[in-house]
C-alpha cells in the first residue's frame, strides 16, 4: 500500500443470508451458507492515479508486421496479441465487529503521470467519436450514453516509436446502453485514436 492512493470511486456488495441463499438457488448449493451474526459489507476500493481511477479496461494491442515487443510486454500473452497492464481494487470485508479481512493486490507504478506536457482533447470530441459510430449502423433500439470519465489503465506504447513496452496512460472511457446492454468505448486521451469501440468489458 505504499504510496498508493485510494481514489474516491467505491462500491459496496452487501453478503446476507438472502444474497447467499439466492447464490444457492444458482449454483445448488455450492456456497456455504450463512448466519445472521455472519452477514458482513464487501466494500471494493480502486486505486488513484493523480486524482484519477486505475481501471481494469482489458485494452488489448495486436502486434504488426514489423514491430516488437520487450519481455515484460510479451509476458502478458504468449501470441501477437499483447493484453494491458491490470489492477484489482482493494477488497474490504466489514461486519458488525469491524473489519474482518482484507484482499489486496497491487502493481508497481513508477515515474510522473506524463513524460510531455501535452493537450487532453475535449470529451465534445470523444461524443462525437462514439455518435459517428451508431450513425453508420441501422439501430432498432435507442442507445444512451451513461457516463464519460477519463480514467488510467494498462496499455503499451506506440510500435512506430521502438520497442514495444507496457505503460499505464490517460483514456477518455464511455460508458453506453446500446438497448440492450452496456458497453464501452474507450479512446487516447491525447490523439482521439479509437482503442476500443463497443467494447462489453473495458
Amino acid at each position: 500500500m505504499v504510496g498508493r492512493k485510494l481514489s474516491n470511486t467505491w462500491e459496496c456488495v452487501p453478503v446476507t443470508v438472502e444474497s447467499v441463499a439466492s447464490l444457492n438457488k444458482v449454483f445448488k448449493n455450492g456456497i456455504s451458507k450463512l448466519k445472521p451474526e455472519e452477514e458482513y459489507c464487501t466494500y471494493w476500493y480502486y486505486y488513484d492515479v493523480k486524482g484519477f481511477p486505475f481501471t481494469d479496461s482489458n485494452l488489448n494491442y495486436t502486434l504488426k508486421d514489423g514491430e516488437t515487443a520487450n519481455e515484460l510486454a510479451k509476458r502478458t500473452s504468449p501470441n501477437n496479441i499483447l493484453m494491458g497492464l491490470s489492477d484489482l481494487p482493494l477488497l474490504c470485508h466489514v461486519s458488525k465487529d469491524g473489519i474482518i479481512g482484507l484482499d489486496i493486490y497491487n502493481i508497481r507504478m513508477e515515474g510522473d503521470v506524463y513524460k510531455d506536457t501535452e493537450q487532453v482533447i475535449d470529451p465534445d470530441v470523444v461524443l462525437q467519436k462514439v455518435k459517428k459510430y451508431y450513425e453508420k449502423q441501422m439501430l432498432a433500439k435507442t442507445v444512451t450514453v451513461l457516463d464519460l470519465e477519463m480514467v488510467y489503465t494498462g496499455y503499451f506504447t506506440d510500435g512506430n516509436e521502438g520497442e514495444i513496452q507496457p505503460m499505464i496512460a490517460p483514456f477518455w472511457r464511455v460508458r453506453v446502453h446500446n438497448g440492450e446492454r452496456n458497453v464501452y468505448f474507450v479512446y487516447d486521451a491525447f490523439t482521439g485514436e479509437a482503442i476500443a469501440q463497443n467494447n462489453p468489458t473495458s
